[in-house]
């Protein structure tokens, strides 16, 4: 009885908050990969670890539920087992009152990550410290670049000839 229902009130909820501590940290990493990637113009390879990533924590966050599950399945045991078997009841009052108490409090699933290989990113900002609500923001893609490599060739030496100018100008006029 004890061994049920320590599993059920202590240690499967432990697990289910590390699982959770885990899906969060990896929740901040995809939301900075997921902008940046945005940022870059969504490429592949950013798209691809997105999708790992995306599914990798949607299996977290299930198993933190399912973690919660299977502490109110086994305490419900437990309890079972304590109201129908003499020998478990008396197993029951043996054990330490800190074991007898209520069901513990499930740990809340991390929240839902919007799907990240989608283009573009919606990040949140602002709430860490309180004072300001957070707010969801979204990140366009960056569009391809619409120049060919040689009309950018010549607009970087057009800038480059007017940016040489301009300092042999300095240069005459002394400042």
């Amino acid at each position: 009885m004890e061994r049920l229902y320590r599993a059920g009130r202590e240690e499967i909820p432990q697990e289910a908050e590390h699982i959770q501590t885990i899906s969060r940290d990896l929740f901040d990493v995809i939301d900075i990969v997921n902008v940046q990637s945005a940022r870059a113009g969504d490429p592949a390879i950013l798209v691809d670890m997105l999708t790992i990533g995306g599914d990798l924590y949607d299996v977290l966050r299930d198993a933190v539920t399912s973690l919660n599950n299977c502490a109110a399945a086994v305490i419900a045991t437990a309890d079972d087992f304590r109201r129908t078997d003499e020998d478990a009841a008396s197993d029951y009052d043996k054990m330490s009152d800190s074991l007898k108490g209520s069901q513990p409090l499930p740990v809340s699933a991390p929240p839902e990550i919007k799907d990240p290989e989608a283009e573009g990113a919606t990040t949140v900002v602002g709430g860490d410290d309180g004072h300001v609500p957070p707010e969801e923001v979204e990140v366009e893609s960056t569009p391809d670049p619409t120049k060919t490599p040689d009309e950018d060739k010549q607009d970087h030496e057009d800038a480059e000839a007017a940016s040489d100018y301009d300092y042999q100008r300095e240069q005459r006029s002394g400042r």
